[in-house]
């Protein structure tokens, strides 16, 4: 099966993309050609570095506002749809890494089940609970044939990078009688609108189904004994299949930040110690 692979990225999270490629082709089956592609994002006065050692840049696009990651991640996202190529599709986040030897296949034969895939959020509060999220998520490409995904921060729809100007911030969402069917969290929880905080309800409103896993923090001190970031980073973790180790999120990427060596070291540490087995 031909499988697309989608990340997104800066000047900044180019070298925890090749990272992400590394463990991807480390740990693939073999049985199946992945697309490694890219859609990569540059303020207008920054000069774009070549694309991450492994992928496609399929798309480059350039924005005027800094420090604004939902708006240019969903205005990616959005790109990327237009370069879909294989039935199977991925979207992940530049900095997750694989874990799991035939990590592709298990891909194929979930997305063979249900119409997508994927991590979790991972805490308690986020956009939605149970159904797969936006840092590692699958999904088969005739759903496009019915919706046009949005991934839209805030009241945005169909975000263009001509709407990045005018953001003025995601906002809340309210989780009430109506769409709890959607979020899957307690009656009055006051969630982000941040990337993909509809996802959730436009495919199952469809009549799609997901398959999520979940975060197991139990298992992280096996997995990364030594990544302790900022707590800032609240979206970082380990996702199991089957209760074994599956990907891992760093949760924020930078190539100058100590976080980010140790976090390749202890994955790099544990892909070792798997190989031996």
């Amino acid at each position: 099966m031909n499988i697309d692979i989608f990340t997104f990225t800066s000047n900044k999270s180019i070298k925890i993309a090749e990272f992400l490629y590394q463990t991807g082709e480390k740990l693939k089956s073999g049985q199946h050609k992945l697309n490694w592609k890219c859609v990569m994002t540059h303020h207008e006065n920054e000069v774009l570095e070549p694309p991450p050692i492994g992928f496609e840049c399929v798309a480059q696009i350039k924005h005027v506002r800094k420090k604004l990651g939902s708006p240019i991640h969903a205005v990616a996202l959005h790109e990327a749809a237009k370069h879909i190529t294989s039935d199977y599709v991925i979207y992940v986040d530049a900095d997750v890494a694989l874990l799991r030897r035939g990590w592709d296949d298990i891909v194929i034969n979930e997305l063979d089940s249900y119409d997508c895939f994927g991590f979790d959020y991972g805490i308690s509060v986020s956009r939605y609970a149970k159904f797969p999220g936006v840092f590692f998520f699958c999904f088969r490409s005739y759903i496009l044939e019915k919706l046009v995904l949005d991934w839209s921060p805030g009241k945005f729809t169909n975000m263009t990078s001509k709407d990045i100007a005018r953001y003025k911030g995601a906002g809340k969402n309210t989780v009430t009688n109506e769409n709890v069917k959607y979020h899957k969290m307690p009656i009055g929880t006051v969630s982000p609108r941040e990337t993909g905080w509809r996802i959730a309800k436009q495919l199952k409103s469809a009549g799609y189904q997901g398959h999520h896993i979940s975060r197991n923090t139990e298992i992280e001190v096996e997995v990364l004994p030594n990544f302790m970031p900022p707590t800032s980073c609240k979206y970082r973790g380990v996702w199991c299949y089957n209760e074994k180790p599956y990907g891992c999120h760093m949760g924020g990427c930078s190539r100058k930040s100590p976080h980010t060596k140790i976090f390749i070291s202890d994955v790099m540490d544990y892909i070792d110690r798997i190989n031996d087995v």
